[in-house]
């Protein structure tokens, strides 16, 4: 048995070795077998320790230090005055009740009923520490407050909460405070972290209409109240990522759509000026063999414009599968990292992929019309060539 070194610890081992144990108020009364008796009261200092404590033997009246000397198996009934000897008390409520113990943790006190101390590993003082754990957290949290056991919070509306509860509420709470504390004041995100703590704190003792009930019902429904909080808080992370998300998707948006708006921009170009030229040159035309060389100049110099957009469509066609080839990459990275998100937020690609197919459609037929075009102009240099030889042999 480890030695007593005070009065408190005297009166606890007292109460440990004790066959019955009885209140009269603020007194206890102990029954304990004389040898266990004077062997804790062997290791202290009589007048020190000992001076709210008195003895009745069973069998007779008698000084201290005769009841020491005593080597009977009879019993001392011993009366103690635990106004004087520390945080002695019958039960956890009545511990709970007394002064700010609900509200700090008591580094000593022990209770007589289930033999509850503050050193022991027990659920009930364990649950205890958690409990006043979470009300340091609520009070670094909350508002406001009138007193040490009235807090408010406020969010989208305001609750009263009369930090109250009792032992039945402990054996109900199984939290783990440090887990929350470690979550609430995360950096990142940290106040939207505490709103988010406060409505759903709000909401859940919203159902709890008694504000002195609220705390208990609180420990009550812990777990289910720590699920609401860290789902909400999921859903704002969502809604967050989804705001970022979309506002990446945007930017990467405008980048592609500036891209393909340049490309449409030159092929729109060219197909206005391919008619246009063509119409322009020819007019021009004679057809005549006097005229043979200039109608060959206009006839090869609308071939060779047609082979320079040749050159244009080509960087034309790499810019399109790059742009093709982006949206695409993009449209995988969201499927893969964001599979929830990725349906509603691959909208901007999609109306990209039906604008680049639409080009690639459009810069074909453009290409047709060029072969087109140069296959008229070969086709007319050689009509002209034969008729101009045709002529010369008539001449001859």
């Amino acid at each position: 048995m480890a030695q007593p070194t005070g009065k408190f610890e005297a009166v606890v081992s007292i109460l440990k070795k004790a066959t019955t144990i009885n209140w009269n108020k603020r007194t206890v009364i102990a029954t304990i077998k004389l040898s266990d008796f004077t062997d804790i009261l062997l290791f202290l200092d009589n007048e020190s320790v000992l001076e709210q404590i008195t003895i009745e033997e069973d069998t007779y009246n008698d000084e201290l230090n005769k009841i020491i000397q005593q080597d009977t198996n009879s019993n001392a009934i011993v009366y103690i005055d635990t106004n004087y000897c520390g945080d002695i008390y019958e039960n956890f409520d009545e511990f709970l009740s007394r002064g700010e113990n609900k509200y700090i943790i008591n580094d000593s006190f022990y209770c007589t009923e289930g033999g509850i101390s503050s050193s022991s590993d027990s659920e009930t003082v364990t649950a205890y520490k958690k409990t006043v754990a979470l009300i340091n957290l609520f009070r670094e949290t909350a508002d406001s407050s009138t007193n040490e056991s009235v807090l408010f919070f406020s969010a989208n509306s305001k609750i009263e909460i009369t930090l109250n509860y009792s032992l039945i509420d402990l054996k109900e709470f199984t939290g783990n405070i440090s887990e929350l504390r470690d979550s609430l004041f995360e950096p990142i995100h940290r106040n939207e972290r505490i709103a988010i703590f406060k409505s759903s704190l709000i909401t859940m003792l919203g159902r709890e209409p008694n504000k002195d009930l609220r705390f208990s019902y609180l420990l009550r429904n812990y777990t289910s109240w720590k699920e609401t909080y860290e789902n909400n808080f999921k859903l704002y992370l969502e809604k967050f990522t989804f705001e970022s998300l979309r506002s990446e998707i945007e930017e990467n948006k405008i980048k592609l759509a500036d891209k393909l708006n340049s490309i449409i921009s030159d092929l729109h170009k060219s197909i206005i000026a391919l008619p246009l030229g063509f119409i322009f040159g020819a007019t021009k035309l004679s057809l005549e063999s006097e005229h043979i060389v200039n109608d060959i100049l206009i006839l090869g110099s609308i071939t060779l414009f047609c082979l320079f957009q040749f050159i244009a469509l080509a960087n034309h066609r790499r810019i399109l599968e790059f742009v093709s080839s982006e949206i695409t990459r993009q449209k995988r990275k969201l499927i893969t990292e964001h599979s929830s998100l990725a349906e509603e937020l691959s909208t901007p690609y999609e109306k990209l992929d039906k604008r680049v197919r639409f080009q690639k459609i459009l810069r074909r037929s453009f290409g047709l019309g060029l072969w087109l075009v140069i296959g008229i102009c070969i086709a007319t240099t050689l009509k002209l060539l034969t008729l101009n030889a045709h002529a010369s042999l008539t001449f001859v």
